[in-house]
């Protein structure tokens, strides 16, 4: 699992990069700066996750349904940010999975499958 200096050089660097910008502003924050107090919510520094496996895994699960409909639902853009939020935490797993979703024509709905699989994620509201 990569380190919290990783990740924190990953959004710096990502910041940076105009494809994964537009990501982060579409998405409204890199999903790896939550475990970063120093890039989390002004004033709520203290409210910043730990870095974990679990705290990764717990993510991706909350957000696997709601990507999941955006994918059905054959919308484009969240879709894509769908994707991209997988890549970045897969990163962090260092799963090579991450390395190979982004490249889809079925809204990412494969790979989401393959990543709910994996992990065990529901792929529906409970």
């Amino acid at each position: 699992m990569r380190t919290l200096d990783e990740v924190r050089e990953r959004i710096e660097k990502q910041s940076k990069d105009s494809g994964d910008s537009l990501m982060i502003q579409i998405a409204g924050h890199h999903p790896l700066a939550i475990y970063c107090p120093e890039m989390y919510k002004e004033g709520h520094q203290h409210e910043a996750e730990e870095l974990t496996k679990e705290a990764i895994v717990s993510e991706m699960s909350d957000y696997m349904p709601f990507a999941i409909g955006k994918a059905e639902g054959e919308r484009g853009i969240s879709a894509s940010r769908s994707i991209w939020k997988y890549e970045q935490w897969l990163w962090v797993l260092e799963d090579e999975l991450g390395e190979t979703i982004g490249d889809y024509d079925d809204y990412g709905l494969g790979a989401l499958n393959q990543i709910a699989e994996k992990y065990n994620l529901p792929k529906e509201e409970p």
